[in-house]
């Protein structure tokens, strides 16, 4: 089969999912952590602080990016992978400030991040196993559909 038919009718079917289902509401006993301490000032500390690791992966891997240390053979196409740390880092950030104050609104700020991170990350894996120019063709597409269906 063809790639691009294969990606052209996943496309597809996930646009349709969102136009045709109405969006899942989040159970409100999910916020409900176990770490309910607060320490330093800082609600919910240990959830907080676990985020720590995120933001500091986040940035060696961009660091290194900029680097040119994270070379690939398909490196220059797009900046797939400034994009994945960019999510780590934002995913350290954005679920720091949820575990702050756990609510609807703030889950948004958790779960965006998180969703930057994936779509790149499977772009750039899909693209060094299957063929350079996916990544072109769909990092931005993917990108966007991971945008829409956090929102």
């Amino acid at each position: 089969m063809n790639i691009k038919f294969i990606s052209l009718f996943v496309a597809t079917i996930s646009i349709s999912v969102f136009i045709f289902i109405d969006p899942i509401p989040q159970q409100q006993n999910y916020y409900n952590f176990s770490d309910k301490n607060s320490y330093f000032g800082i609600n919910n500390f240990f959830n907080v602080i676990s985020n720590i690791p995120f933001i500091i992966i986040g940035i060696f891997g961009l660091v290194y990016h900029f680097k040119n240390k994270l070379i690939r053979e398909n490196y220059s196409i797009t900046p797939t992978y400034a994009i994945f740390f960019l999510g780590v880092l934002l995913t350290g950030l954005g679920s720091s400030w949820f575990h702050l104050n756990p609510n609807d609104e703030t889950l948004v700020w958790d779960r965006l991040p998180m969703t930057i991170g994936f779509m790149a990350l499977i772009t750039g894996l899909l693209s060094e196993y299957l063929y350079p120019e996916f990544q072109k063709q769909w990092l931005y597409p993917l990108l966007v559909l991971g945008f829409i269906s956090v929102i």
